[in-house]
């Protein structure tokens, strides 16, 4: 059972392309959860909280910061 729960927060600048960002924002989660699945639980939105699962504004930042409450998370980290 993981000891920690943290919240990845992946952001989305424009013009940057949105989906090398959803690629980069997958490959994050897969890393972390095959390596250190056993002592992390990775909370992260969804595409039904926000565009692709991205934070890119300030709505979708509001929707994730109350995402990440509601889920108790310990930490956060944010990538670009």
């Amino acid at each position: 059972m993981p000891s920690i729960r943290i919240g990845l927060i992946p952001l989305h600048r424009h013009p940057f392309d949105e989906k090398w960002a959803a690629e980069l924002k997958k490959k994050f989660v897969d890393v972390i959860e095959s390596r250190f699945g056993d002592r992390i639980e990775l909370v992260y939105p969804t595409e039904e909280i926000s565009k692709l699962g991205l934070v890119s504004d300030d709505d979708d930042a509001e929707k994730v910061a109350r995402y990440m409450r509601e889920k108790g998370v310990d930490g956060l980290l944010l990538i670009p």
